[in-house]
């Protein structure tokens, strides 16, 4: 009798041969299974290296047992003539960095043509995992093989570098702004509103260490830093100071000693320092005299005596140095103009009343010719203290309608007041503050 379905195999044929192949069909899966096992799966580590490609299959998120000498075929196989290996090869070294990296290192010098690109792919990517804990450890060592110059493949490994360096500055960039949320791009400097694109502004919501700055080195288009708060210590401070194109550095309200700021002589050449609230005293004077500083020097609210600043001004001759007691007024002019362009808000002079476009005549009855003059008239003052400050105010005043004219004669226009505007002289008791950007 023939089966309905199969017209030329008999229902006795069919019965027979069935169990067989299904017995058949589940050895042939279990043999798979335990050769994938013994290859991708923790357990006894096969003997021989069969280097088939069926030969790595791993299951996703197994880690293997890995031998050195397996790896390093992998590594002989980036340069197959089998693209197919190829990738696969790449892909298995990328899987398993833990074992992979060390190894790779180690070829490194010896590798050539496409196989080395691929190693430098694939250590690229490894510097590029901000959750890699060898990232840092493969950059370093693949920035001291990019400084050999012992032929082709010393070049090919720092053209390389050059955009993984490019990269991973970019990723640590990245990084830090997620750590700043509320960075700005405006800052005063020197009673004067600056503003700075891609600034490094760490302040007191700086939500990392030290360790986070660690791939500044590598950000070469960073050239203004500003360092605030109890959080800055010594090691923010030195890593800060690897910026490669640093130019400008204020440093304010942090607990700095003169000893830390010794690591400024491993910096780079800055045209602008700024010390705001810092609590150095006369024995920092020995120490600012050493730092390769070569525009300007601002020093505020610091423990400097008045005779150790002035010999600060007198030995540092080529250098611009202000050193000022720290008292601020809070008003922003524009060059060195006695005009007030801006006051900042909840200042001394936002709080005693004075307004943009005021200018200011004198403190304490001293007739002033300049901000900078200002500035320095200021600065002998310490926070909490009192000053007179003289303004001249722009005001309206109003000419009653027709003043000395015959009122018959007055045309309808001519009936309303006239606006004047003129100067009005102000004398202000002002207490001086502290300064808060």
């Amino acid at each position: 009798m023939q089966d309905k379905d199969y017209p030329f195999v008999t229902y006795r044929t069919r019965r027979f041969c069935e169990p067989w192949i299904w017995f058949c069909f589940a050895c042939f899966v279990l043999l798979g299974d335990s050769q994938q096992q013994s290859l991708g799966q923790p357990g006894t580590p096969p003997e021989t290296s069969d280097l088939s490609i069926s030969r790595f299959v791993i299951p996703k998120g197994v880690t293997p047992n890995v031998k050195e000498e397996v790896v390093r075929e992998w590594i002989r196989m980036l340069g197959d003539s089998s693209y197919s290996k190829r990738e696969l090869a790449s892909n298995l070294l990328n899987e398993n960095q833990t074992v992979s990296v060390p190894i790779a290192l180690d070829e490194l010098p010896t590798q050539s043509g496409e196989s080395l690109d691929r190693i430098l792919s694939f250590l690229g990517k490894v510097v590029g995992d901000p959750m890699s804990p060898m990232s840092s450890q493969v950059f370093e060592e693949l920035k001291q093989l990019s400084k050999r110059t012992d032929g082709s493949r010393s070049a090919q490994i720092s053209q390389a570098f050059k955009s993984i360096r490019m990269d991973y500055g970019q990723k640590t960039w990245e990084w830090i702004r997620k750590l700043c949320p509320d960075s700005r791009t405006e800052f005063i400097s020197r009673s004067s509103r600056k503003t700075v694109p891609n600034p490094l502004d760490i302040t007191p919501k700086f939500q990392g260490t030290a360790n986070d700055l660690a791939g500044l080195d590598q950000v070469d288009w960073i050239e203004f830093a500003r360092l605030e708060g109890p959080k800055i210590d010594r090691e923010i401070l030195k890593a800060t100071l690897k910026l490669p194109k640093l130019k400008h550095l204020q440093i304010v309200n942090a607990p700095l000693t003169a000893d830390d700021l010794k690591l400024l002589e491993e910096g780079p050449d800055l045209d602008t320092l700024e010390l705001t609230y810092i609590p150095v005293d006369d024995e920092f004077i020995s120490i600012v005299q050493q730092l390769p500083i070569w525009g300007s020097l601002w020093i505020f609210g610091s423990k400097l005596s008045s005779a150790g600043a002035d010999e600060l001004i007198r030995t540092l001759s080529d250098v611009k140095v202000d050193v000022l007691r720290g008292a601020y007024l809070g008003v922003i002019s524009q060059g060195n103009a006695l005009d007030v362009h801006e006051v900042e808000p909840n200042s001394a002079a936002d709080i005693y009343g004075i307004r943009p476009r005021d200018r200011i005549v004198s403190v304490n009855d001293l007739r002033l010719e300049s901000f900078d003059q200002l500035r320095r008239e200021l600065g002998k003052f310490t926070p909490g203290e009192e000053v007179t400050i003289e303004v001249n105010r722009i005001v309206q005043t109003f000419d009653p309608p027709g003043e000395g004219q015959d009122l018959d004669s007055l045309l309808p226009e001519s009936l309303l007041p006239r606006v004047k505007l003129k100067r009005q002289s102000l004398k202000l008791k002002v207490v001086l503050g502290k300064r808060q950007g």
